[in-house]
């Protein structure tokens, strides 16, 4: 598996693993993480990925960022599992997408314990740090 590294957006030259960034927050110089490199999502993945429940989707999707040598997989699927099926987002699925309109369709981000789109990231950091 290729490691999967991360830079400051002010300083592309110093790399970073998953576990310092997640610590650091924000970068030494102020700047934001990124990935050196935005993981490839296939066809097959999307397919594979359509039937999946909310939480194995949410740890597949991380496993695309996050080593296994940070976190084992047992760890992240437990993290997923406490984040998203805890009872904290009350769904099966914690964010539902509702047809609108035959053209327009709307993904609902609100179902966390503070009603707000930050809750999906935050609710998984907070555990992260458990």
């Amino acid at each position: 598996m290729k490691s999967t590294l991360y830079y400051s957006t002010r300083d592309k030259q110093k790399l970073y693993q998953f576990s310092e960034i997640a610590l650091k927050g924000l970068a030494d110089d102020g700047g934001l993480f990124v990935p050196v490199k935005i993981p490839t999502v296939t066809p097959e993945n999307l397919e594979r990925w359509e039937a999946l429940p909310f939480i194995e989707l949410a740890f597949e999707v991380m496993r695309l960022y996050i080593d296994e040598g940070d976190i084992p997989d047992s760890a992240l699927k437990n993290i997923c599992q406490q984040t998203y099926g805890s009872g904290k987002f009350p769904l099966d699925n914690p964010a539902p997408i509702r047809k609108t309109t035959d053209n327009i369709q709307v993904l609902e981000l609100f179902h966390g314990p503070t009603l707000a789109f930050k809750d999906f990231a935050l609710q998984f950091l907070g555990n992260l740090f458990e």
